[in-house]
């Protein structure tokens, strides 16, 4: 499985937005739906920090993450456009592979 991590800040007056965009029926979700190999993501939000979020976007390989990314790019692009406003950063805090590395994807 090829896992991408993302943290978010989020414009406090942005939350509910952040969260229709980013939740498991949101509009990203949505898009990654139509990648082969999408898996699912994870929301979670800081219990300390409320406008702190964290992804975690899963793929059962890395190649049907870049593929997903090389067809879908002008799509991924105007949806990034769009839901920065509700963020003061975004900042990707890694790709993740889990399960058996010897294999190759």
């Amino acid at each position: 499985m090829f896992l991408t991590v993302w943290e978010y800040r989020v414009n406090a007056d942005r939350i509910e937005d952040f969260l229709d965009s980013y939740d498991e029926n949101g509009t990203w979700v949505s898009l990654f739906r139509r990648g082969l190999g999408y898996l699912g993501t994870s929301l979670l939000r800081d219990l300390i920090d409320p406008a702190r979020f964290i992804t975690i976007d899963r793929w059962n390989t890395r190649t049907s993450y870049q593929e997903f990314k090389d067809r879908f790019a002008h799509e991924y692009a105007t949806l990034d456009e769009a839901c920065q406003e509700m963020t003061v950063s975004e900042t990707p805090l890694g790709y993740f592979e889990s399960g058996d590395q010897s294999q190759p994807d």
